[in-house]
């Protein structure tokens, strides 16, 4: 400020309107003043704010980088040295956004912490959504180049260091490893780790089935992701006039490629490097006393330990290989491939059986286990622990398909041949309308045959099905619509018993698949199974329609399969 501008003190006071920022001079000031840039202000206006009077290329890269010069030549001004071209050039590198968490929470350290180990197709993006707006967000993907432009970049970036300056936790997330982000970042003492685990074998086959379901989003690759996705499946877009068996086809092809459905990635996100084995996992769990749920639990989990009553379940991959079909299919082949995530996985699910409780720590399953533990870890095995496999939950979901394009999907067959592939022989198929015979398996409970479905017109209505005999397990499906009104029955409640044990239930409102696994029974050589559909909320449709129909309507019902899945099938 010249002489000129300093004869008063408002003078004095005014300068300090238009004062330049001085360059900072640690990494907490540089957020500090990442904080100050907004995108109404821009990049160019920004670094005008700055003054870089005396900074050197040692000051750009150790408060923008967090390290020294790579060599002397750029550790020396040269004569045509730009301090603020340096300084915007590394705000924009690739170094910079790479390491942009680390930074962030190293800025920071009074900050409390929240750390999410995003397992791929464990609800992550469901949580990260639940909880993104509690805290300051600080993922992974800022990292990525195709996330964000430059620009964007440093306007989220101004936008995070803004609400870290006045929030009081960070929530770091991401398909990151937990050793790499120990290693890089360290874990305090109130740092609090957290992680959702999922059955591995559903893992891989949901994998598969998103990113089927991406290449269909977007079926000429034009985002990275989908280009790499048609890739590992040899193709450079999608051929046309695709159907459902060829995309079901395809789904396959994804799950048995290691490559798009990776064995072992539990093990991998929560171990360090290319160990994907269960002991590195589960000594990393409990030396940093992580907090783990599984799928199952989540959304008690999210209601007890965050106060979230209903998740709307974000990025849900969608069902093109239904899960139980993929199994029969591809189970034998996946159960070798999974073997550490699943060691992983029965250890968690044994502790919380036994805790009662949504979660577990790292350190609850070690004083659960006691010295089994830590006397199997260096032989990478585990403990003895009760049988986990095969157990079916009483009052399990049998909803495995709605609306008509899913229904149709899963209904299409797959003609890949897997190695180990159950055999899988079709008991009764039939067609639940007018004349097909379909008054032999229908008791008590139901209406005349139409033209192309049978109604219930009870609250109980009977099946009976031939004697089931051979080896192996039985599968029950229907294909069903439900009697439903808008505003005024918006969904049929449906539970499936036989001998008064609850096979499972669901809520239907469109037209659906329902399939169960029917339970070993002692069935004589001529004895029939018998099956009930109970209804609760069958209505007379004269009651809440104009119709003059009077009867007690639940669902019509479309067709009825029985098949055997021999020995091997999932």
């Amino acid at each position: 400020m010249d002489a000129v501008n300093r004869e008063t003190q408002k003078d004095l006071l005014r300068w300090f309107r238009g004062a330049p920022v001085r360059m900072p001079r640690s990494r907490p000031e540089l957020f500090q003043l990442l904080a100050l840039y907004t995108p109404h202000i821009g990049l160019a206006e920004f670094l005008r704010m700055i003054d870089f009077t005396g900074v050197t290329p040692i000051q750009v890269y150790q408060v923008v980088l967090g390290r020294p010069p790579e060599s002397v030549a750029v550790a020396l001004p040269h004569a045509e040295y730009d301090a603020r071209e340096h300084f915007r050039g590394a705000l924009l590198s690739k170094e910079f956004r790479q390491t942009i968490q680390t930074s962030f929470l190293r800025a920071f350290p009074e900050k409390g912490r929240d750390v999410f180990i995003h397992i791929p197709k464990c609800a992550g993006t469901d949580l990260i959504l639940n909880l993104g707006h509690r805290s300051v967000p600080l993922p992974t993907m800022l990292a990525h180049e195709n996330s964000t432009t430059s620009t964007e970049f440093l306007e989220i970036v101004g936008g995070l260091a803004r609400a870290a300056i006045s929030g009081d936790r960070l929530f770091a997330y991401g398909h990151m490893e937990l050793g790499e982000f120990v290693e890089w970042v360290g874990i305090r003492p109130d740092d609090r780790i957290f992680t959702v685990l999922r059955d591995p074998m559903d893992q891989m086959i949901s994998q598969a089935n998103y990113v089927v379901g991406r290449i269909r989003q977007d079926p000429n690759g034009h985002d990275p992701d989908a280009a790499e996705y048609l890739r590992l499946l040899g193709l450079t877009k999608l051929p046309e006039g695709m159907i459902p068996e060829d995309f079901k086809d395809m789904t396959v092809k994804a799950l048995l490629n290691p490559l798009i459905a990776e064995p072992n990635r539990t093990c991998f996100y929560l171990g360090r490097g290319s160990q994907t084995r269960y002991a590195p996992a589960m000594a990393n769990l409990i030396i940093h006393n992580v907090e783990i749920t599984t799928t199952q639990l989540y959304d008690r989990w999210l209601k007890d330990r965050w106060g979230i009553q209903e998740s709307a379940r974000h990025n849900r991959s969608e069902s093109i290989l239904p899960n139980a079909e993929a199994r029969r299919l591809c189970g034998a082949v996946l159960a070798d491939e999974i073997q550490e995530d699943q060691k992983l996985y029965d250890v968690v699910c044994w502790a919380l059986r036994q805790s009662g409780a949504a979660s577990v720590t790292g350190q609850d399953i070690a004083r659960l286990l006691g010295p089994p533990l830590t006397e199997t870890l260096p032989a990478n095995t585990i403990p003895p622990l009760a049988e986990l496999a095969g157990v079916r939950p009483a009052g399990a979901k049998i909803l495995v398909a709605e609306d008509a394009e899913h229904v149709e999907m899963y209904l299409a067959p797959v003609s890949i041949d897997v190695p180990g592939q159950a055999e899988v022989e079709t008991i009764l198929s039939i067609d639940v309308m007018a004349n097909t015979g379909v008054e032999n398996y229908l008791l008590e409970g139901w209406g005349l045959p139409e033209e192309s479905f049978t109604w219930t017109v009870a609250e109980h209505c009977t099946i009976r099905l031939p004697p089931l005999l051979g080896n192996g397990y039985f599968i029950f499906r229907m294909v069903v619509s439900p009697l439903v009104v808008e505003e005024r029955l918006r969904f049929q409640a449906l539970e499936l018993t036989i001998d008064r044990e609850l096979l499972g239930s669901c809520k239907l409102k469109v037209q659906s698949v329902i399939e169960v696994r029917l339970p070993p029974l002692p069935i004589q050589d001529d004895e029939p199974v018998t099956i009930v559909l109970h209804l609760p909320n069958a209505a007379r449709p004269s009651e809440i329609t104009n119709s003059d129909d009077r009867r007690l309507l639940g669902l019509a019902v479309h067709s009825m399969m029985v098949f055997r899945v021999g020995p091997g099938g999932g």
